[in-house]
């Protein structure tokens, strides 16, 4: 459904109508959310009757450039009679000749101007805007659409523009960024065919992708954060991602021969890439160097501190080194020679022998069918001697070999193999090798892994489950190590206390959004509190608040409520001491109520919702 069919029907129906509106209107909408390509697609074309005219105000300064703007919009048209009236409009907005903008209004000739990006007229008085516009809503038959987004201007300019709209503005639309439509179009203004064809074979993917992208982006203060909206409202971005990933792919010939997967984990990576560059996420320095870096860092991103992170982008296949990605992603410069070097890597398949025996079964369709017999007992010896532990690489091999029992490859049932994988991960776990399950990445993985999509098959959930609850367990347990570490650390080392509960430094894993203190002893935790020197228990306390903000409290760190309650009660009990002063009661009052009362505010708020 089209988010944007609401605005678009009042559109019509603005233009359309057979009397005149005698107001305008504004249509808002963040940069790149598609305002221009909306209403693009609504109005008429200047050669039409009445005519419609599309006018950016971007740039402008000064009367004059708005003069140019407009006669730019409408220069091949001079011949008809509305166009050639507007020179006389536009002496109006400078005083010039009232008596020919007068026998312009009067002319009443219906057309419709489109003004767009308003606050990007750096320097051009919105009052003399307005009042221009004013007079063609107030006295003609003109419909009068202004685009623009207004949040972007500053106090003054605010003010000044709401004062004004009011008088010309009768409704405010605002658009909602429709990524199916923005895509659609992007892929119909591709000029080659074979690129065209292969974004709309995999638009399912660059969708995903796109919206995986917006999930991080660098503060005001320079420090890493998540986005409040979870997707990327820039489609402006996808557009010249797109246009960049075109321009690449062209300068391979016959690209398009290429193993499909292979060429898709291409444009994936160079996708993700490009939209964080244009993001402002990723510098040129912040690039990664080769493939060893890119395995070894995660697209980890020195600069802003923080990791992006797209588990379904395979980055294990794709070669892309930083000289050429640079040149074409901030240079505009597409060397066929460089370019083609890594593209090559990429698509074309590795030999058996440095390729993991489950990847060698996916690509089994290409593969020389010794490679893959290999490959099969390879993946065997891996399973008897414990090899496999990545938890997304376990539901590869294990799928794999669902299928492989299905089709009868190797001397098991499937409900055997089934049997297998549940007694492997246990030995996985006795064995002390099984991975922590890590929400930030890991919940994912139990889909794909490495840029693959796991393969279905319908014993494998109970293996999945199996290995997700078993993996939380692991977690469960490193995380309540971790705890009894802190508490043991914390006469000794408060700063660096502190440092881990609230996550200083974006470690991995984050500590600050793990629950680490919910087996910790509330009792033990405020005696070693108290024993530090006053300064030292004064940041604890700073960590503590710092820790337990509503979002913590309600989703990650909901688990440590009871912690959180028998502390502030074991510092109740400790104020009412009768060996300490009155000063020290005092400053342990306000101890309690600045670290702890936000954090108990919080969890009752959680007690009454639930």
């Amino acid at each position: 459904m089209d988010p944007n069919e609401a605005l678009k029907r009042t559109v019509r129906e603005f233009l359309g109508r057979e009397t005149p509106p005698h107001y305008g209107l504004l249509i808002t909408g963040e940069w790149g959310s598609g305002k221009t390509h909306v209403i693009k697609g609504l109005i008429g074309k200047p050669s039409d009757d009445p005519p419609s005219f599309y006018v950016s105000l971007s740039g402008c300064s000064s009367k004059a450039d708005f003069d140019q703007a407009l006669f730019s919009a409408v220069y091949r048209h001079l011949n008809h009679p509305f166009a050639q009236l507007i020179g006389t409009a536009i002496r109006a907005t400078t005083n010039a000749d009232a008596a020919d903008f007068k026998r312009f209004l009067s002319t009443k000739q219906q057309g419709a101007y489109v003004f767009d990006d308003l606050e990007r007229a750096n320097g051009l008085s919105l009052i003399d805007l307005l009042r221009y516009v004013n007079e063609l809503v107030e006295h003609s038959t003109a419909r009068v659409i202004v685009v623009a987004n207004p949040d972007v201007l500053g106090g003054t300019e605010f003010a000044e523009f709401n004062a004004q709209k009011e008088k010309t503005v009768g409704r405010t639309l605002k658009v909602v960024p429709d990524l199916d439509s923005a895509f659609d179009c992007f892929v119909t203004s591709v000029s080659s065919e074979p690129v065209r064809a292969l974004f709309r074979r995999e638009a399912a993917a660059i969708k995903d992708i796109f919206r995986a992208a917006g999930r991080h982006e660098v503060g005001g203060d320079g420090q890493p954060r998540l986005k409040r909206n979870s997707g990327f409202n820039n489609l402006r971005t996808l557009q010249q991602a797109l246009w960049d990933i075109e321009e690449i792919l062209k300068t391979q010939r016959g690209f398009e021969d290429a193993e499909p997967a292979r060429l898709r984990a291409f444009v994936e990576y160079v996708l993700v890439m490009a939209l964080h560059v244009k993001n402002g996420n990723l510098s040129e320095e912040d690039l990664p160097e080769d493939r060893k870096s890119v395995l070894t860092r995660r697209m980890h991103n020195t600069r802003a501190g923080f990791e992006f992170d797209h588990p379904e982008v395979d980055l294990e296949t794709v070669h892309m080194r930083r000289s050429a990605l640079a040149n074409a992603l901030f240079r505009g410069h597409f060397d066929p020679i460089a370019i083609g070097e890594d593209f090559r890597r990429t698509v074309t398949p590795p030999p058996a022998a440095d390729t993991p025996p489950w990847r060698v079964l996916i690509e089994s369709f290409e593969r020389p069918a010794e490679e893959v017999r290999m490959a099969v007992e390879r993946l065997h010896e891996q399973f008897a001697n414990f090899e496999i532990v990545e938890l997304g690489e376990i539901l590869h091999a294990v799928s794999l070999r669902l299928w492989l029992a299905d089709i009868g490859a190797i001397d098991e049932s499937a409900q055997e193999v089934q049997g297998g994988a549940i007694a492997y991960i246990d030995q996985l776990v006795q064995r002390d090798k099984l991975p922590a399950y890590d929400e930030s990445h890991t919940s994912r993985r139990f889909v794909s892994y490495g840029g693959w999509q796991i393969m279905e098959h319908e014993l494998l959930g109970p293996v999945r489950d199996h290995l997700q609850a078993q993996a939380q367990v692991v977690q469960i347990t490193q995380l309540d190590e971790k705890g009894h570490e802190l508490l043991g650390a914390l006469p000794k080392a408060p700063a660096d206390v502190g440092s881990v509960l609230v996550g200083a430094g974006n470690p991995h894993p984050n500590y600050g959004h793990l629950p680490i203190m919910r087996h910790v002893d509330p009792v033990a935790f405020t005696a070693a509190l108290l024993s530090l020197p006053v300064p030292e228990q004064h940041k604890i306390g700073m960590a503590i608040h710092a820790r337990y903000d509503f979002g913590s409290v309600r989703y990650a760190l909901r688990a440590e409520e009871t912690f959180v309650r028998g502390l502030d009660k074991a510092i109740e009990d400790a104020i009412g001491r009768s060996d300490l002063s009155p000063i020290e009661t005092d400053r342990l009052k306000k101890l309690r109520r600045w670290s702890l009362s936000k954090a108990i505010e919080h969890f009752d708020t959680l007690q009454e919702t639930e």
